[in-house]
């Protein structure tokens, strides 16, 4: 990179000159505050439609409601693609009549916090757009407890063990969970789900094949019967095998028996060219799955068009194979689309074109498309088959992913909260699979670039700044680790990593770990920038908070005189850095008991505030909080509640009365007021 780069006082990287340069703000905060009346039974608003053409499974819905009655869960557990979320889905739509609200959480690890967010948001509680997840759980879990005749539906667990711990089973609601692992039946009741019977299985075909969702077992014509028990048994009667299947048969012009008949000529030729069936776990279903990805992705005529759009349709699936199933961005394909092929923009910026792409898709169950929030899902198993097939290519497509999600992914900041979350669950499941697929490898080589660093620097930043620090040490070590090894990786990366593994360290107490690290960003700044620069000044200014909590005093004020020195030389007079420096002496001196100072610095502090944010700013009233704490050490207790008063007032215009920085407040106004009145 060319670009200017340095570190700010929250240890944000700033590119200068870079198109995604994140931007500083100052958080407002916020609390809990209560349920406004809803009318919305579903949560959240993207709470999966009902299956058009589902069939059968009769007996394993009656089964659920038994054990619901009876146990107050249930719960399915088997591999992918048998159909146990379309069934637990189904099961929700046709009984929501039983239920005030019925709420859906896909618990893969990636997705578990994002869908709790949105649950928590929708049913009316206002948190503070810094909550922790663990915080937002914990909204979510007294909504249950509190709550009755509600249904909770918990998808695709992974982490068994963490979804127990929620404590989500409760005698006022029923839960439905979903999982690839058995123990999931520790603490709930088994619901059996069969292997569909040939007769529904064939019915499922048939609806598929003739687009008529409301077709009965009786309506399927007696000659066609033989022709479809023999291919829905050929596909092992899969529900997932039946969809595909079907929708290729309603594109052919050919008999069932014509179908079957090439079919069973054409299978050993997949399986020659797929390799990888011979021992995968979904066969059938991978067989069926690339009968009709072969059927869409060939071209129709000869038009350069149509050879191209061939083209898009593979790419397209592709491409998702190594990002997040569910809600894909629509433009992120695009611009991949765009990366790979930069000589076709005359297609890739054509938006019929595009449109084109989702006609291919909307007949299959390879795609399902959200019109209205411009997203794609789509399922493991066909990221799964894809994944096994495109190896040749696969370091193009990871290159070209890396560049687009790089292109859409922010740092977060609270105020671009929606933007960064419609990534995060993408770049979680892309990261995960260069750390489990390539980083380990000899491979890794041309992805351990700036671009998958600053992925990973956004995403770690991500999760400690709402609180999640476990994970976010985890993908800072995983940085340091790439950076270290490489070093053609600007350093300002390494610098970045070691100052907030240095924070996580000293917020665990591991004052010794922080330390080490804060010294290595310092002596890595000040070769590469110089002792003056605004990184490794602000790297200074960091460790002293370490010191305080180590009461290394002395060595404290020199180096918080020196970085305001250098700051005040560099930057204009009513730079923001200006007055984090004021407020750190002046919060240095009040706990040394120099209140002169400490006073001093606050108001030189407060006047670059206010010019900075105004009056009624949250960081204006922290000066006004101080000030007033410091008038109160002084006994001069009417001057202090001027200030607390100015800085509640200012408060209250942004927070909750309930929240807990203006109960604080409240504490220091009400321990002042019968002074004064002394």
């Amino acid at each position: 990179m060319n670009n200017e780069t340095e570190i700010d006082g929250d240890g944000n990287i700033i590119i200068q000159g870079a198109s995604n340069s994140p931007i500083n703000v100052t958080v407002q905060k916020g609390s809990v505050d209560k349920p406004s009346v809803s009318v919305q039974k579903f949560y959240p608003k993207n709470f999966p439609q009902s299956l058009i053409y589902f069939t059968g499974r009769e007996q394993v819905l009656e089964n659920i409601g038994e054990a619901l009655e009876n146990h107050g869960t249930a719960a399915f557990a088997d591999t992918h693609g048998v159909g146990k979320s379309s069934v637990v889905i189904e099961f929700a739509h046709r009984e929501q009549g039983k239920f005030q609200k019925i709420l859906f959480i896909r618990a893969t690890n990636n997705e578990f916090d994002i869908y709790v967010s949105e649950i928590v948001k929708e049913l009316g509680f206002a948190l503070r757009e810094d909550a922790k997840p663990d915080e937002r759980l914990a909204v979510l879990q007294d909504w249950l407890a509190k709550n009755r005749d509600w249904l909770l539906l918990v998808d695709n667990v992974d982490d068994v063990d963490f979804i127990h711990d929620c404590g989500f089973n409760k005698p006022s609601g029923k839960v439905i969970y979903t999982s690839n692992d058995d123990k999931i039946f520790r603490f709930v009741t088994k619901v059996e789900l069969p292997k569909m019977t040939d007769e529904n299985a064939m019915l499922l075909l048939y609806k598929h094949w003739r687009d008529d969702a409301d077709a009965k077992f009786a309506d399927i014509p007696e000659k066609a019967r033989t022709a479809l028990q023999g291919i829905a048994e050929k596909f092992g009667n899969h529900p997932f095998s039946m969809a595909f299947v079907g929708s290729y048969l309603a594109e052919e012009d050919e008999s069932l028996e014509e179908f079957l008949e090439a079919y069973q000529a054409k299978e050993k030729n997949l399986l020659q060219s797929y390799e990888f069936l011979s021992n995968y776990q979904h066969k059938t279903v991978a067989t069926a799955f690339l009968l009709r990805f072969e059927q869409i992705s060939t071209p129709k005529d000869d038009s350069p068009r149509e050879q191209f759009l061939s083209i898009a349709v593979k790419d397209y699936l592709k491409l998702s194979a190594y990002v997040g199933t569910d809600n894909i961005p629509e433009e992120l394909l695009q611009q991949s689309l765009a990366k790979l092929h930069p000589d076709q923009t005359e297609w890739t910026e054509n938006k019929d074109f595009i449109k084109d792409i989702y006609k291919r898709f909307k007949p299959t169950s390879i795609f399902k498309r959200n019109a209205e929030n411009k997203t794609l899902t789509t399922h493991r198993i066909v990221q799964e088959i894809m994944r096994s097939q495109i190896k040749d290519e696969e370091n193009t497509l990871l290159e070209t992913l890396a560049e687009v999600l790089n292109n859409n992914f922010e740092l977060f900041e609270f105020t671009n909260k929606e933007k960064v979350e419609r990534y995060l669950l993408h770049v979680g499941a892309f990261l995960e699979y260069l750390e489990e697929n390539k980083f380990k490898t000899k491979e890794h080589l041309k992805l351990e670039n700036e671009l998958t660093v600053l992925l990973l620097y956004y995403y770690a930043r991500y999760f400690e700044q709402y609180g999640q620090y476990k994970k976010a040490e985890k993908y800072y070590i995983f940085l340091k680790d790439i950076c270290e090894a490489n070093k053609n990786i600007y350093q300002i990366f390494l610098i970045a990593t070691y100052d907030r593994l240095a924070w996580l360290y000293k917020f665990k107490g591991k004052y010794e770990k922080a330390e080490h690290l804060y010294k290595k960003a310092i002596e890595i700044s000040e070769k590469t920038f110089g002792e003056t620069h605004l990184t490794t000044v602000t790297v200074f200014d960091n460790l002293t908070d370490l010191y305080r909590k180590q009461g290394r005093y002395e060595e404290i004020e020199s180096i918080l005189k020196k970085v305001l020195m250098i700051r005040e030389k560099v930057l204009e007079k009513s730079h923001f850095h200006i007055a984090v420096s004021y407020n750190n002496l002046s919060g240095f001196y009040f706990e040394r008991g120099n209140l002169k100072l400490a006073k001093k610095y606050q108001q030189k502090s407060l006047k670059i505030r206010l010019m900075n944010f105004g009056e009624n700013h949250p960081e204006v009233a922290q000066s006004y909080w101080w000030l007033g704490t410091f008038y109160a050490k002084e006994e001069k207790y009417q001057e202090a509640l001027d200030y607390f008063y100015k800085a509640r007032e200012i408060y209250l215009r942004f927070l909750p009365e309930e929240h807990p920085d203006v109960q604080k407040l409240q504490i220091f106004i009400d321990r002042c007021e019968p002074l004064v009145r002394k």
